[in-house]
């Protein structure tokens, strides 16, 4: 998020002379450099590898014409749509109002283009599906070069996602993993660094690890068409925040609370779910949009930790009187967090300046004004607070599942990010944010 803007113009017009295309969709180059040929790339030199076991789900975005729409049920049916329409949301037509402004009558909606794979044991990946037809199919019966009508190209996602599961199954059969990590990142993000940070945060993680040989995770990253490189720079921040609600109200959405949810039943693992920035926004929405996609209202979701969330700190707050809402605007989306996570962790930084170039100091849960307000005793039903040392530990012996974790992270989140803004937004590729992560998914998860 906030990247140098400087680099914007030339990254645009690049862009525009570089589109990629299948012959019916238009979409951008720098979201799916993994899913065509290396001669193809922008990026030619940046790596676009994971060594580890690991699936990565291609998201982007494209005109309704070429790909179609999402469906919603008619009723609160369970089939390859959204149950918008379910009693959870009739219920609250506010929450139902404002979550179906995310999806519908959308220009250019979102929809899976590629699902990638990768383990320890392959030199390259394979394909579950690739709307590019590149590379090697990870099953000789796979979809990577299925056909797509024309127009059904969003409605295909649930189909992919399908496939998805029977592979994560035949992995945990086999591999037997302790843990499922799903990670999203945020604004300004293309996919050559999403994979850079992908790397980044695993490998901090796994340091912070390496004493426990039983700790086996598989990871799953989201790569999302996180900017529209506008000519005028950040000019694209509203639109990207409803792409990133979006992203995660739908695929995000069906993978935790549809794929992941019916697989942990049968192999037991562990459910993590990380975002940062508008990833954060992302992911939090995933998990919290359960009703969309199921009947059930339960937890599947261990732990959900937003690093700096550019989300309004009200999508949790219910039954109070705020300062200018009451319940926000939105309806209180997240209000029900208790019955779908186990425990939902949030930082903040008094050194995140994006927030407060952005505007949403006073809301966002990545800043520190937010960790101030909800300190005050109107908010403690909902919000308990922590502080971190600089090596990043945390006191974790008494915890409430029923209360929202905020952690000033001030301590280390402190630093400026190379190549990007708002000055320590972006400090949580480190040592010391893995250390945090592993404390809070191992101590909290006991």
């Amino acid at each position: 998020m906030y990247k140098e803007y400087l680099r914007y113009g030339a990254m645009a017009f690049t862009l525009l002379l570089t589109a990629c295309s299948t012959g019916v969709l238009k979409t951008d180059i720098s979201f799916h450099e993994i899913a065509i040929s290396p001669q193809e790339r922008i990026n030619k030199t940046k790596n676009l590898d994971l060594p580890f076991n690991a699936y990565v789900i291609g998201v982007e975005k494209d005109n309704k014409s070429r790909v179609g729409e999402i469906a919603e049920c008619s009723n609160s049916g369970n089939d390859a749509c959204l149950r918008i329409n379910a009693e959870y949301y009739t219920n609250n037509k506010t929450m139902q109002d404002k979550l179906r402004q995310k999806y519908t009558n959308q220009h250019r909606p979102t929809f899976i283009s590629h699902v990638v794979k990768f383990t320890k044991a392959s030199s390259s990946p394979c394909f579950l599906y690739n709307v590019y037809k590149y590379g090697d199919s990870c099953k000789p019966s796979g979809i990577v070069n299925k056909e797509i009508e024309k127009g059904k190209y969003v409605q295909y996602g649930w189909e992919i996602m399908d496939e998805l599961q029977k592979d994560i199954a035949e992995y945990a059969s086999s591999q037997n993993p302790s843990h499922v990590l799903v990670y999203f990142m945020g604004w300004n993000t293309p996919q050559w660094e999403a994979m850079q940070n992908f790397r980044d945060l695993y490998g901090n993680l796994m340091s912070a690890a390496k004493d426990n040989a039983e700790f086996k995770p598989l990871f799953i990253g989201v790569t999302w068409p996180s900017t529209g490189n506008p000519k005028i720079p950040a000019s694209d921040f509203g639109i990207k925040a409803k792409d990133a609600d979006e992203v995660g109200a739908l695929w995000g959405n069906i993978l935790i609370n549809r794929v992941l949810s019916e697989l942990k039943k049968e192999y037991g693992f562990k459910v993590v779910v990380v975002g940062h920035s508008f990833g954060a926004r992302a992911s939090s929405r995933a998990v919290f949009s359960a009703p969309l996609v199921s009947d059930k209202i339960q937890k599947n979701v261990e732990l959900l930790l937003g690093l700096q969330g550019a989300y309004s700190f009200q999508r949790y707050v219910y039954g109070v009187e705020t300062e200018n809402e009451p319940d926000g605007i939105e309806g209180s989306p997240y209000r029900d967090y208790a019955k779908m996570a186990g425990k939902v962790a949030l930082t903040s930084s008094v050194h995140d300046t994006a927030v407060t170039q952005a505007g949403h100091a006073p809301y966002f849960v990545g800043s520190k004004e937010v960790f101030d307000k909800t300190s005050k005793s109107m908010y403690h039903a909902i919000f308990e607070h922590r502080y971190t040392d600089e090596n990043g530990n945390i006191e974790l012996q008494v915890c409430n599942g029923d209360q929202v974790m905020f952690i000033d992270a001030s301590n280390i989140i402190n630093k400026n990010h190379p190549g990007t803004g708002g000055f320590a937004h972006s400090y949580i590729y480190t040592p010391t944010i893995g250390r945090l992560t592993y404390q809070l998914l191992t101590r909290q998860l006991t």
